[in-house]
């Protein structure tokens, strides 16, 4: 870490920063960091991330660990937050992505904001390629849990070449090109959204996809047309 400026009272600001885990392979360099946040929000029970940003952000991804690597899940359930957290803005204007499996890069900007909290949650965040043939992304997700309301909005598209298909381990002549939208509002325990997914040489669905919770268990229906799309069509 290099080039520190600022205060963690105010905001930080690092020209540089490098993490590497030789362990995994993984490594992380990231120029021109910036973190602005609200520490008095903390008299309020809430971590407030008001801007965090990257110049550029370079990461190689880990070598896909063995089996007997793999680490084991915890016995029991994910830790509660004791705190709020809120996300203002998150701004990473180039992402430059190594898959040392596969031999590929990637490129990507990414911008977000979220929150979250015992009552309500949130997350707004949107993926675009900096070069063509790569995956784009856009989620709007909220859940008020005093209305018990969930609103969801998600609209994707997947390469065969891009980083999902990629970490995926399909090559692009086994892989396909994945186009998703999901759109729906309303109570959380009956909620509906219209759904389509198509996936090219393979299939298509297109419907309302259903969402039930039903003393702590979490259900799924769906109603629509299902087809086979490309080669499969003509076998």
């Amino acid at each position: 870490m290099g080039g520190i400026r600022g205060s963690l009272w105010t905001g930080l600001a690092v020209d540089s920063l490098t993490l590497a885990m030789p362990a995994t392979g993984l490594e992380v360099e990231g120029n021109q960091l910036e973190l602005q946040w609200s520490p008095l929000a903390l008299l309020q029970g809430v971590v407030q991330i008001d801007r965090l940003f990257a110049a550029s952000l370079a990461v190689a991804l880990p070598q896909e660990p063995s089996p007997e690597e793999q680490p084991k899940e915890p016995a029991d359930g994910p830790p509660s937050l004791p705190l709020a957290i809120r996300l203002t803005a998150l701004d990473l204007p180039e992402i430059l992505i190594a898959d040392p499996t596969s031999g590929r890069r990637f490129s990507y900007a990414v911008t977000a904001s979220g929150a979250v909290g015992k009552r309500a949650a949130g997350l707004a965040l949107t993926l675009t390629p900096r070069e063509e043939d790569l995956d784009r992304l856009t989620v709007d997700l909220a859940f008020d849990a005093d209305r018990r309301e969930l609103r969801a909005e998600i609209d994707g598209r997947f390469h065969r070449t891009g980083i999902a298909m990629t970490l995926a381990g399909l090559p692009p002549e086994e892989a396909a090109d994945i186009t998703l939208t999901l759109k729906g509002e309303g109570p959380a325990e009956q909620w509906q959204g219209n759904l389509h997914l198509a996936a090219s040489d393979f299939a298509e669905l297109a419907g309302k996809i259903g969402l039930s919770l039903d003393h702590r268990q979490l259900g799924f229906t769906f109603s629509g047309t299902a087809g086979i799309l490309g080669k499969l069509s003509a076998e």
